[in-house]
């Protein structure tokens, strides 16, 4: 039973490093799409 903890916290350790390398990639699809989507954010809570 306790060793099921440990393994929790490496596949947490884990997924956390994959997304700090895909941190890039991540970047590159999401700034375009957050360039785009801003101006609706801004006008939807300016009104």
């Amino acid at each position: 039973m306790h060793n099921k903890e440990p393994h929790a916290f490496r596949i947490v350790r884990l997924f956390c490093v994959w997304m700090i390398d895909q941190a890039d990639v991540l970047t590159m699809v999401f700034f375009p799409l957050w360039i785009h989507v801003q101006p609706v954010i801004d006008t939807l809570y300016l009104h």
